[in-house]
């Protein structure tokens, strides 16, 4: 089980997309599912197999990423235990859940929880006060603490006994196709940044460290599909 304690992105997704390769390279075969944000199948009840060409209205682009990215068994379901029975009857033998460390319904056998350095734990607030979605101590009940650092300042926080993440991108992937660029080589010029993720501020240290000017970013909705009409809407309201 791979969570996390608050609201938004920790790089919960990285770590597991790593951790299935470690899994398969032990001679495992393991197995992926999360509920499928932003899909359909997310408000249903039954599971649902993701294939490289599913819809990610249907199963979620989250779950799609990691279908493609891994090339391993995943599934759907907003009651995580139904997909991952669907993934053990077709032959998985571990199940890796992105996300739902407080989805109590599933049992697990191996709790890590991501926490993002530069964010910590917030106001150490409970929702809608803070961030948390438990309390801070429940940090000390899970297995392992994975502490995601990628574009973090000196003032990041220290988690004693974390394993250190440390994301890195260097290349751009063109919507419309062709080659990838160098992150690096939109250094000085003014770019309006979407990032599709619950905490665009990871992407945005990361550009900084590229050289990516801040003082010119422009974010839109990481919900809005890019796709002809709503992007062309968004860059002319920005």
């Amino acid at each position: 089980m791979v969570g996390n304690l608050t609201v938004g992105g920790s790089g919960k997704t990285p770590l597991v997309i790593w951790l299935s390769a470690r899994l398969r390279a032990e001679g495992l075969s393991p197995g992926i599912v999360l509920r499928g944000y932003g899909g359909a199948a997310a408000r249903g009840a039954s599971p649902l197999r993701v294939e490289p060409h599913s819809d990610p209205d249907v199963v979620g682009d989250e779950a799609l990423l990691l279908r493609r990215r891994t090339g391993e068994p995943v599934a759907v379901c907003r009651q995580r235990a139904r997909a991952a029975k669907l993934l053990l009857d077709a032959g998985v033998n571990v199940i890796v859940s992105d996300d739902g460390l407080q989805h109590l319904a599933m049992a697990r056998n191996f709790e890590i929880a991501v926490v993002d350095a530069e964010r910590g734990f917030g106001n150490g607030y409970l929702l809608p006060a803070g961030p948390l979605r438990e309390p801070r101590q429940r940090i000390d009940q899970v297995d392992a603490v994975v502490a995601q650092w990628a574009g973090a300042t000196d003032q990041a926080q220290s988690l004693r006994g974390a394993f250190r993440m440390d994301l890195v991108g260097e290349k751009l992937l063109p919507l419309s196709g062709g080659d990838p660029c160098a992150l690096a080589s939109f250094a000085g010029q003014r770019c309006m940044r979407w990032p599709g993720s619950a905490t665009p501020s990871v992407f945005f240290r990361h550009c900084a460290l590229r050289g990516w000017s801040l003082s010119n970013t422009l974010s839109g909705p990481s919900s809005l599909s890019p796709r002809g009409d709503s992007v062309r809407r968004w860059i002319a309201g920005a």
